[in-house]
């Protein structure tokens, strides 16, 4: 692995990497000036090169519309990503080339940028890092405006003097059943503040085989490559994710610890979190909220 940082004509330092690329080229950078990359990204698919690029839809995009089309029609592919606020943008400024080099920064890809104080950062050959961004980039990739908004609401707790909001989370039990081998849970709303005091089932029997099987992946036995791969897959299928109509914010799974003789201790281990509202659900509750399916 290398790291570079840069801090100086960082618009030529982003256009000789991706002169680099012979494969993939994925952008997800919040303001482009795309005049200042046309011919770049024009000669890359020239070479053959696959073009996908997410930024903003703001403005200052959109009065580029023509750059825009014309690169569209040449083979770039190019989203312009709605948020539901006017102040929440895809604020991201990287680039994944060939699936390998990362470039990351506060950079963004305008001719503004390039009379501000900015920084750049270029890691090479580091799977683990490069698998990250793939994630993010095909989590936004996957998501239009109105996914985005579920996944952003959250209810305030309605408890007297609390300020807690309510998460939605599928807690499953903490085996499958036996000759079976179905797994089974309850989609429980637990307060960032009361806790697992005051929690409500709102859904019972709750059965997705395909997601127990995704959290087993230590018994898969899978290669660096193929982890990596699988991590992505899990991250694609829980962005969104919801069970009869109701948003999952969290999913848990409920745990038993033997630490004597005869006693257990039994919690419930969240294992996932909807990124936008991860502060509202903790990362261990003291109890199996009620899930045991025999």
């Amino acid at each position: 692995m290398t790291i570079e940082a840069k801090f100086d004509n960082l618009h030529g330092e982003v256009q000789q990497e991706l002169t680099k690329a012979s494969r993939s080229v994925a952008i997800a950078v919040a303001w482009i000036t795309f005049k200042l990359y046309s011919d770049v990204l024009k000669k890359l698919i020239d070479n053959g090169v696959v073009i996908n690029i997410l930024c903003t839809n703001s403005s200052p995009i959109k009065k580029q519309i023509a750059v825009i089309d014309d690169l569209k029609k040449y083979g770039v592919k190019i989203r312009l990503c709605e948020m539901p606020g006017q102040t929440n943008h895809m604020h991201h400024k990287f680039a994944i080339i060939d699936g390998t080099t990362i470039l990351n920064g506060s950079f963004n890809w305008s001719e503004n940028a390039k009379r501000s104080f900015e920084n750049l950062t270029i890691i090479r050959n580091e799977p683990e890092i490069v698998s990250l961004f793939i994630q993010e980039f095909e989590k936004i990739e996957n998501l239009d405006k109105k996914a985005i908004k579920s996944l952003q609401s959250i209810r305030k707790c309605k408890e007297k003097c609390c300020d807690g909001e309510i998460a939605n989370i599928l807690v499953f039990q903490s085996s499958p059943m036996q000759m079976t081998y179905e797994i089974w849970g309850d989609i429980v709303e637990c307060c960032s503040v009361c806790g697992e005091e005051s929690y409500r089932t709102i859904n019972s029997g709750v059965q997705d085989t395909q997601l127990y099987s995704f959290f087993c992946k230590p018994e898969l036995d899978l290669d660096e490559d193929e982890s990596l791969l699988f991590d992505r897959r899990v991250d694609s299928y829980l962005t969104g994710y919801s069970q009869h109509g109701v948003v999952i914010h969290a999913i848990g799974f409920v745990c038993r610890e033997l630490w004597g003789r005869n006693q257990e201790d039994i919690f419930t281990n969240i294992i996932w979190k909807n990124k936008f509202v991860a502060d509202s659900v903790r990362d261990r509750y003291e109890t199996d909220f009620g899930v045991s399916y025999g």
